[in-house]
């Protein structure tokens, strides 16, 4: 187990995000799942591979595990929200990727 109580936060974030990235960065994580721009932009900062979900989905769907349209369709039927260009990018950029 890994103490992460002396952890103050990073950049304004929450203390809990802020906890998360010091354990990332212990553990050598690959990548650190985050969800807000700021807290990706943090840990992006700090030399970690970080991401949204929209990020993790799309290199799901880049390794075959699943229709990145399809996952999204899903997606917007719950209480997730993010700004339109970036969605309508994704579907553009995972559509392309889906006709090669």
């Amino acid at each position: 187990m890994i103490d992460t109580s002396h952890v103050g936060p990073f950049a304004g974030l929450h203390k809990g995000e802020s906890a998360a990235i010091a354990l990332a960065e212990s553990l050598q994580a690959n990548l650190l799942l985050m969800d807000g721009l700021k807290g990706v932009k943090v840990v992006r900062d700090r030399g970690l591979a970080g991401s949204g979900i929209l990020g993790l989905l799309e290199l799901a769907a880049q390794q075959g595990l699943l229709n990145f349209a399809e996952a999204f369709e899903r997606l917007k039927r719950t209480s997730f929200r993010s700004p339109q260009g970036l969605l309508d990018l994704m579907l553009t950029r995972n559509a392309r990727q889906d006709e090669l």
